[in-house]
């Protein structure tokens, strides 16, 4: 009885493993425009759309199941030796609201000051241990284009401002295939 009782518990121990996901599209090393004190990543996402939720005085995206796509820029600042709660992150959400099998990136080009909401739901999050100014916040200024390249690849630009929030990244420049 032992025995049996073993070997139940090892198949399934050994049958247990974690979900897996396809990922598409592994998160792409930026040096562009990434500060030198951290790491950059470029990820897109495709059939994705996100909602900001709040809970308990804090805000963060929920990724749902869209015919979307999403621009996920992140900075991660390098550790500070010998400090506490020094961890300090930027993410940069650009998601462009049409179907994701129409788009044509030609016409996503906005050179005023202020985005076409129409075309691009943006927001920045500051994830950080700073006290009022953590969490994610829409973007209302700034300068976006995606533009397709010789080599059928495209090139994102997007220059931004942002009012009451200190941040470090003030521009993405990134080429990319889809």
């Amino acid at each position: 009885m032992k025995l049996f009782s073993c070997t139940f518990i090892l198949v399934l121990f050994l049958s247990c493993n974690s979900s897996k996901q396809n990922i598409k599209h592994l998160p792409l090393e930026v040096s562009s425009t990434c500060p030198e004190n951290g790491s950059c990543t470029f990820e897109i996402l495709k059939n994705k759309s996100f909602l900001i939720k709040n809970s308990f005085g804090d805000s963060y995206p929920e990724f749902v199941d869209s015919n979307k796509l999403i621009f996920k820029f992140q900075y991660l600042r390098d550790f500070i030796p010998n400090t506490q709660d020094s961890s300090y992150k930027e993410i940069i959400l650009i998601e462009l609201n049409s179907d994701y099998d129409e788009l044509d990136f030609s016409s996503i080009d906005f050179e005023s000051a202020t985005i076409d909401f129409e075309s691009a739901t943006i927001y920045f999050g500051r994830i950080c241990f700073c006290r009022g100014q953590n969490g994610y916040f829409k973007v209302t200024n700034g300068k976006l284009s995606i533009k397709e390249l010789e080599d059928k690849s495209f090139n994102l630009k997007f220059d931004y401002m942002l009012q009451d929030i200190p941040y470090v990244v003030k521009s993405i420049n990134q080429s990319f295939e889809l």
